[in-house]
């Protein structure tokens, strides 16, 4: 959390930065109330770069945010889950994309819905190739029965982005799995394999390498969650119809010596592009494309390979905070 409140006058807030405890006391959660505390702003290092942590308000031990807070996962799920059923009054062939798979258990997030979403928005409805009777097994991640019209297509992105802020929010990817499992097709997907953050670009690497193996994804990758951190100096650039934003390159180790990964997003919509270009750290959820392997540009580089994502709709988008 970025605000909370005094504990001694709780109609006034205080933003984490500002934060001192021997001036202002105790605090509590800006929204539920429940006993909070100040982490300083500390420094990290994320591959070759330092970046600063931003201080931020987080819970006492054994403190509970109550169940109508944000912050509360188990009743921010429920609350999706709910909204999530909505879907089945649009049609028939509408499934939701998040629900309870058994009393007490954790609901499912079924991927492969998002993806035949994110297809559908990039592609157009008719740009699908269709699912041969043969192959229905291999080919089942990639969905073709759910979306039916562009009705359904807001209420699934809706999910989609309630999951994607509320992991903004909690960056801890066993507190995730506690209450939301990941499902692609006929497959589990744990958080590791869905949400990279700015130590995850080796194991991004390796999963869309993995990934580009298998037969039915030739085409369609399946969605992932990056953070990226926009270059400073980048600006929507017009490339191609669409506008670019770049992140900041990532560093990582293989068994063919240092390689730079490079995030890409390619937005339809220059606006949202540059409203983005604003923000220091993003989570983005997409289909992502990765390039082969360019040579360095010049002396004392790395090699490069970029992961490009196209943003079709705001909903994929998430502001994001370093904790």
């Amino acid at each position: 959390m970025s605000r909370a409140r005094l504990a001694s006058n709780q109609g006034q807030d205080i933003s984490a930065s500002a934060f001192e405890k021997e001036t202002h006391g105790e605090v509590v959660c800006f929204w539920c109330r429940c006993r909070v505390k100040g982490v300083r702003a500390y420094s990290k290092t994320v591959g070759n770069e330092i970046i600063i942590v931003p201080a931020y308000f987080s819970l006492w031990p054994n403190v509970q945010h109550s169940d109508n807070c944000r912050f509360n996962i188990e009743e921010t799920v429920k609350r999706f889950v709910a909204n999530s059923q909505v879907i089945r009054r649009i049609g028939p062939n509408a499934v939701p994309i998040l629900s309870k798979v058994a009393q007490g258990q954790a609901a499912e997030f079924r991927l492969h819905i998002l993806m035949e979403a994110l297809q559908k928005q990039t592609y157009g409805f008719g740009a699908l190739r269709r699912r041969s009777p043969q192959n229905k097994r291999e080919e089942e991640p990639l969905g073709h029965e759910y979306i039916r019209t562009d009705e359904v297509l807001k209420p699934y992105f809706r999910t989609a982005k309630g999951i994607l802020a509320l992991a903004a929010r909690i960056q801890s990817h066993q507190d995730l799995s506690d209450w939301i499992r990941l499902k692609f097709g006929d497959r589990r997907i744990t958080w590791d394999e869905f949400l990279f953050d700015s130590d995850g670009y080796h194991a991004l690497y390796n999963v869309l390498l993995a990934e580009r193996t298998r037969a039915s994804n030739a085409r369609y990758p399946r969605p992932v969650a990056l953070v990226a951190r926009i270059f400073k100096e980048s600006s929507a650039q017009e490339f191609n119809g669409e506008f670019r934003l770049i992140g900041t390159n990532r560093v990582i180790v293989t068994p063919a010596g240092p390689l730079a990964i490079r995030p890409v997003f390619y937005f339809r919509d220059q606006q949202l592009a540059e409203d983005k270009r604003s923000e220091e750290f993003l989570l983005v959820c997409g289909l992502p494309k990765l390039s082969d392997i360019k040579p360095p540009i010049k002396l004392g580089l790395n090699p490069r390979v970029d992961v490009s994502i196209k943003i079709v709709d705001p909903r994929q988008i998430c502001r994001y905070t370093l904790k």
